[in-house]
């Protein structure tokens, strides 16, 4: 028997993992890649990475690229949860019945009389 998972797990899990997204992004651009690339100047990049030695080690030995692919996977199997509940829930949904119950819900906006 297993146990069942709330949709709100699978989006705090979703928003979570986009979240650590967009941090460790921003942050690598910010603190590493700023400090070390120059852009169209291969000789000054040499120069940066000498200077800033540590730096360079850092984001050879850590980088962030792992780290936010493993949050993509999280990402996307969380909202695939979601979106998998929700066709669950609806498949059986007479539409028939439901555009009977509410018309301006499936047809859109209806044009002036």
């Amino acid at each position: 028997m297993t146990a069942r998972v709330s949709p709100l797990v699978y989006a705090r899990v979703a928003g979570g993992a986009y979240l650590v997204i967009t941090v460790v992004a921003m942050l690598y651009e910010g603190l590493v890649e700023s400090q070390l690339v120059v852009s169209g100047n291969d000789a000054a990049t040499a120069d940066n990475i000498l200077v800033h030695e540590n730096l360079a080690l850092v984001s050879i030995l850590f980088p962030n690229h792992p780290l936010m692919l493993a949050n993509v996977f999280y990402g996307v199997g969380a909202l695939f949860e979601l979106v998998l509940g929700l066709w669950l829930l609806f498949k059986g949904v007479d539409l028939e019945q439901w555009n009977k119950f509410a018309p301006h819900v499936s047809s859109g906006p209806q044009p002036r009389k």
